[in-house]
């Protein structure tokens, strides 16, 4: 199957995965699986979330958390990414290759209650993506593999401000002294054995998180919820390798400085009875505040040779949730969720980088109380993400520049974790 052989695609291409964060499984490159009690009610939790990883969900939940509370835990992420091209008109081969992510969350959770105001810090991991291609896909002159982790720390406070009204805040760091922080490489001229390219960075950014909780009774709850945008700098290297070779013959110093979205987040919660808690949540990721992404040479203080500041013509993302809480016992809770997502990602842009789609999403999950002290949370989740055809009839832009690269994407994924709470 023909390729496109620039040198040039190496930079452009690696820099939006090297360069993004990722919500990988939630809108664009985001992860929201930082509690396995959110993802078993499909992180409708909005008004009402009673653990300490409200923190990072809606820091005004501290508030009604009336003991000091630690929540460890971690969730799993594996993705099977297919795609198909039948090479109907580009005179090769048809091509069916099926990229693979597992992507481990940790998260830890401390809330220490003090009167009427409860503190929270929390570290989590919201940024964080691994996708492998096998050797012969027909996009490798696009990428391979993709890696980043970029770890999160959360303090913050919530605090009532009047009868059944609670306020939060929350001040965010996401750093990485990790010189590969992300990782991504991509094979150009493969069937001449040239080039190979990789990309690696490091990462440090700011940003903050406010929350608000209503609740005028039992039976009714209400939330909001807005994280802000976090500016990402990102320093690292880029090389090129002759195949065949250990020993890079070009290295480059680049930097890339990042706004990402910012969330907004809307929820009620219905509680008809003792047993049982419904929920309801919307929201969006504002990913059309990132129309560009710039790598910028560190020698010249300008872009780097010949990539022009890359168009990424991304648009919003949406999601809708709802959730469902039964207390089975005194010592047993159970959850289910349901939640329909829209990608920010257009037709024209999408690729292998991110074969990203519109997803429905099904949770599952648990709490067994062991003691007053002692709780165990776990979740598991499916999401199955909708076909997608990139080809030159739908103005997909790698089509356009490799007629012989037009393919359908299938994704899904599987998602399970697993927390320890302990209340003192």
């Amino acid at each position: 199957m023909s390729r496109n052989r620039t040198p040039i695609a190496l930079f452009v291409v690696l820099a939006v995965v090297a360069f993004l964060p990722s919500q990988a499984f939630a809108s664009a490159f985001g992860v929201r699986e930082s509690s396995t009690v959110s993802t078993g009610m499909m992180h409708a939790t909005t008004a009402r979330l009673d653990t300490p990883e409200t923190l990072f969900y809606n820091p005004a939940g501290l508030a009604l958390l009336t003991r000091t509370q630690l929540s460890i835990g971690v969730q799993g992420i594996y993705g099977s990414f297919h795609y198909t091209d039948p090479d109907t008109d580009g005179g090769g081969p048809a091509n069916d290759a099926t990229g693979t992510a597992l992507i481990p969350i940790p998260n830890m959770s401390l809330a220490y209650a003090a009167g009427p105001l409860t503190v929270g810090l929390g570290v989590y991991a919201p940024y964080g993506l691994k996708l492998t291609w096998p050797d012969d896909f027909a996009g490798d002159h696009i990428v391979q593999m993709t890696h980043l982790k970029i770890p999160h720390t959360c303090l913050g406070a919530g605090f009532k401000i009047a009868k059944g009204l609670y306020i939060g805040v929350a001040g965010q760091v996401t750093v990485s002294p990790d010189p590969r922080a992300f990782t991504a490489n991509v094979e150009l001229e493969k069937d001449l054995n040239i080039l190979t390219g990789d990309l690696s960075g490091e990462a440090i950014g700011f940003g903050y998180s406010v929350g608000l909780m209503y609740r005028p009774n039992d039976t009714f709850f209400f939330g909001l919820s807005y994280k802000s945008p976090v500016k990402l700098e990102f320093e690292g290297e880029s090389t090129k390798t002759t195949a065949g070779d250990t020993e890079p013959f070009d290295r480059t110093d680049i930097l890339a400085k990042i706004n990402m979205p910012d969330e907004f987040n809307v929820g009620i919660g219905f509680k008809p009875n003792d047993d049982w808690y419904i929920a309801l949540d919307a929201g969006l990721s504002k990913w059309s505040v990132l129309p560009e992404i710039v790598i910028t040479d560190l020698a010249i203080d300008d872009h780097l040779a010949g990539v022009s500041p890359m168009n990424l013509d991304w648009g919003n993302g949406y999601f809708f949730r709802t959730g469902v809480q039964w207390e089975k016992s005194k010592t047993l809770q159970l959850r289910f969720g349901v939640g329909y997502e829209i990608t920010p990602i257009p037709i024209e842009t999408l690729g292998p980088l991110l074969p990203d789609a519109d997803r429905i999403d099904l949770s599952a999950g648990l709490t067994w109380i062991k003691s007053d002290n002692l709780s165990i949370d776990a979740s598991v989740m499916f999401v199955k993400f909708l076909e997608r055809t990139a080809d030159v009839a739908s103005g997909n832009e790698h089509a356009a520049g490799n007629p012989s690269f037009e393919g359908t994407y299938n994704t899904q994924a599987v998602l399970f974790g697993a927390n320890f709470r302990y209340a003192f």
